[in-house]
């Protein structure tokens, strides 16, 4: 269970760097973003205390009760947001530590589980710098097949040795594409089509589609689960019963 601390108290500075001993942790965060509606800190043990900090100031308390804790959030936290988490002493005697970064992305269709595609945390885009002048296309990319399911964002996300804002796009040609969103690049590319299984682009007249041609393939939107960085497809046709894991940072499937 979460204690929320009073209102005076969750807003007076306490800087966790203050806090004597505090090393590189094995406790740590999952990813957030500005959607998100639950704090996720991972390899605590039953019975340790920790706290949790927000840009520096004291949000609350809590005992963890299993290894993996989550902290259902009144509100999501806006992008930018930095929360950090100081735990009890370790077997060392030191305090772990872990910290991350709200992130900016679009990890599912319409934005989020309402599919409202309304970011209410929105601070980058505003009627004063969204014109024809300053915003609009900045380049066009090759792909496989054409593309019906709609792009994904992560930001920041570390592959080999580089930090990335990725594009995720999805073609009916079963593959998936992972590209540079600044500048275009292509970080990796997989086919996902299984002939063995059965699962391959059907050509459309099998089902007598009108609006997707020639074939059908990754046609709804996957979604990133930002917690374990795995993105879940859709099937690729009517044969092939469950979609695949893959991890977000690389073309590998997961499962």
């Amino acid at each position: 269970m979460f204690l929320l601390l009073s209102a005076v108290l969750a807003h007076v500075a306490v800087p966790v760097h203050l806090a004597p001993h505090v090393t590189s942790p094995p406790v740590w965060i999952g990813r957030l973003d500005q959607s998100s509606r639950q704090l996720v800190v991972h390899n605590l043990h039953p019975g340790q205390h920790f706290a949790v900090y927000v840009n520096g100031r004291l949000l609350g308390t809590s005992v963890a009760r299993t290894p993996v804790d989550r902290i259902p959030l009144r509100r999501p936290f806006a992008a930018g947001t930095t929360i950090s988490i100081v735990a009890d002493a370790d077997r060392t005697g030191r305090l772990q530590r872990s910290t991350v970064d709200v992130q900016n992305d679009y990890l599912q269709y319409r934005y989020d589980p309402g599919h409202t595609g309304w970011n209410q945390s929105e601070t980058t885009l505003t009627t004063a710098n969204v014109n024809a002048s300053t915003f609009g296309h900045l380049f066009s990319l090759p792909v496989d097949g054409y593309v019906l399911a709609q792009p994904l964002y992560v930001s920041g996300l570390t592959i080999g040795e580089n930090v990335y804002n990725v594009a995720y796009v999805a073609t009916e040609n079963d593959s998936i594409y992972a590209f540079d969103a600044d500048t275009g690049t292509q970080l990796w590319s997989q086919n996902y089509s299984n002939p063995a299984a059965g699962a391959v682009p059907i050509p459309y007249q099998a089902v007598r589609a009108v609006d997707i041609a020639p074939v059908i393939g990754i046609t709804s939107t996957p979604a990133i689960d930002p917690d374990t960085g795995t993105m879940l497809r859709g099937s690729t046709n009517a044969c092939a019963a469950v979609g695949a894991l893959i991890a977000v940072s690389s073309k590998k499937r997961d499962g």
